[in-house]
Parts: structure tokens; sequence; C-alpha cells
């Protein structure tokens, strides 16, 4: 039944030590191709659909034979004598050229005309305006002429970069960089509020049945995957470890406004909003403000008394784990 099923999903998806979004990256691989393909094709259809022409491609992106189909592209060429000086060795460049923060998805003829050219002449051309948002963010003159996208940026607060006119181009830490906008775009598809939301069922009821649901869950550091655990990250986490206190107050701006929206962080580790609305994590607290989009909280809020983001701060809680190189992988499910 549909209840049942939702607060299983909640449950799941909210219990101590899980997610999905967190770490190593995935790689392309031949196992992984599909996989891989699949994500891609979600995360750019999730960027058009909000940030640029509003139709979803998702069914064409899928397609992967004749020619109408649709490749993974590597914005570094395999050419590691060119790009040797970047990269400690040859397994070191493999690596980073096949991670998924290094890879778009492009319509086989581009992929075909792309292959041997050097990155720095291909970020310029990823601009085209034949190319999804996702690809074109790599070009600068994306961000030119695309005013629905640049206020759909300062909304969600998604750090999309271009590295065309960049003295260093595509680097590393680009290709780093590219991974975390991926996180946090898949982060947004998939978050659990929107679950329950999207279910049309009553939500705090759900939240409810949720919370007995998961203390009957196994934790997820006592699986036997890999003998890795993982770490979700909530506001009550820091709050326990006093990255903020009680009553301290988060402030996020409203775009196109000039005044600030607020909120006070409770005892029990929920925002209450102006309103007086409760929310226990941080992304529902900014989407209520109705601006009509998908907002990342976590780079929405400012903690007032730090002037951080939030993100900064799970940042730090998560220095202090210790447990950044066992946290488990960006995304389990095809779709």
């Amino acid at each position: 039944d549909l209840e049942g099923l939702t607060v299983r999903l909640y449950a799941e998806l909210t219990k101590p030590g899980h997610d999905n979004f967190s770490t190593s990256p995935p790689v392309l691989t031949g196992a992984s191709r599909r996989k891989i393909h699949r994500l891609l094709a979600r995360l750019t259809s999730y960027v058009e659909v909000n940030g640029g022409s509003g139709t979803n491609p998702y069914g064409e992106l899928v397609v992967v034979s004749g020619r109408s189909r649709y490749e993974i592209e590597h914005i570094w060429p395999n050419k590691f004598a060119e790009y040797q000086d970047r990269f400690a060795d040859e397994a070191d460049f493999q690596d980073y050229r096949n991670r998924i923060g290094s890879l778009l998805l492009i319509p086989h003829s581009y992929n075909r005309s792309y292959n041997d050219m050097k990155t720095e002449e291909k970020l310029p051309l990823y601009g085209r305006s034949d190319h999804h948002l996702l690809v074109a963010s790599l070009s600068s003159q994306t961000y030119e002429r695309n005013p629905k996208f640049n206020q759909w940026r300062e909304q969600t607060a998604f750090n999309f970069e271009s590295y065309d006119q960049s003295k260093d181009g595509f680097t590393r830490h680009a290709s780093e960089a590219r991974l975390e906008l991926y996180r946090e775009l898949a982060r947004s598809i998939w978050t659990p509020d929107l679950l329950i939301r999207d279910s049309g069922l009553d939500q705090q009821t759900i939240r409810d049945l949720a919370d007995v649901e998961r203390a009957q869950l196994v934790p997820e550091g006592d699986s036997d995957r890999g003998g890795r655990t993982s770490v979700d990250v909530q506001l009550i986490d820091l709050l326990r470890v006093g990255l903020f206190a009680v009553g301290d107050i988060l402030v996020g701006k409203r775009p196109g406004a000039t005044g600030q929206a607020t909120a006070i962080v409770l005892d029990d580790g929920a925002i209450e909003m102006e309103n007086g609305q409760r929310y226990t994590a941080p992304s529902p607290a900014a989407m209520s403000l109705g601006l009509g989009v998908v907002i990342n909280g976590w780079q929405y809020w400012v903690h007032e008394k730090t002037g951080k983001l939030l993100s900064k701060l799970r940042e730090e809680y998560l220095g202090r784990l210790g447990t950044e190189s066992d946290r488990t992988t960006l995304f389990e499910s095809d779709e």
C-alpha cells in the first residue's frame, strides 16, 4: 500500500548512517556504464527542466543505439602525455578522467567530433545552444544569455562554474567541484522530504510512522557492506557537537528581494520559521519560502553568528568525525 511503502522508504532514507550521496565518486567502467549513463541522464534532465527549456529530455538521453543515441563524453581526452604535469601518474589520470565529475552526456555525433580535441578546445564548444545546460554550464557564454538559468542558480545556490576562460582550464580541482555539484543536484532530486510531499499523504503522519519503522531497522554501520559506514549529517548532529547552539539564527536571502528570511534553531535540531512552521531539514525550510523551485538548504542558510553556510558547518562536522575516506558511494539506484 502507498502509505506503508512511503513510510518504509522515508525511514530507510533518513536512518542514521545513511547517505547515498557521499564520497567515493562513481568511476566509469564497463560494468558501471549503464548506471552512470542513467545517472547523468537524470541530472541533465533535472537541470534542463528547472533551469532551462522546461522540457524533460530524459527519454531521449537514455537512448543508447541508433543515430540519435547519447554517449558518455570524457572532458579529458585519453592522452595522458598532454596532462601528465597535473597528475601523479597515468593511473591517477585515468582515475580522475573516468570519475563522474569529469563526465557528460552528449549526442553521439558530437562525441565523435570532440574525441581527439584537447580539453581547452572543447570547453567553449560545450556552450553551444544545442547542448543541454548541464553540459553548457562548462562554458562562460552560457551564463551570458540565460536569465532563467542564472535566476535558478541564484535561488538554489547550486555551484555551477565555467572553465573555458580559467587560466588553468579544467583541473583535478574542477573535477572535484563538478562532482560536488552532481552530489547536490542528486540530493535535491532524491530528497526524502520530496518523497513524502509528492506522495500526497499527510507529511507529519508519515514522519511519525517512519520514526517507529526506523527504530526497527538494522543500522547501516552493522551491515557487511565492504566494512564501511556512511554518515548522513542532520542538523541535530551539528547542534550536539556545538557547531551551533539552541536559539541561533539562520538567515537566507530571498532571491529578488532586499530583505532576508530568518529561522531559529530549536533544541531538537529543528528549524522554526518566522511563521512558526517547524522543519527537521534545511531544504524543506528553504523551499517553504514559496520560491517555486527545489532549493538546497545546506547552500542557502547561513549561520548568522559565524557567517558560515550550513554546508561549511557540515564539512567541519565530518572533518571531526574523521570518516571522509570511509563514506559510501554517491548513488546506488539507476533511477
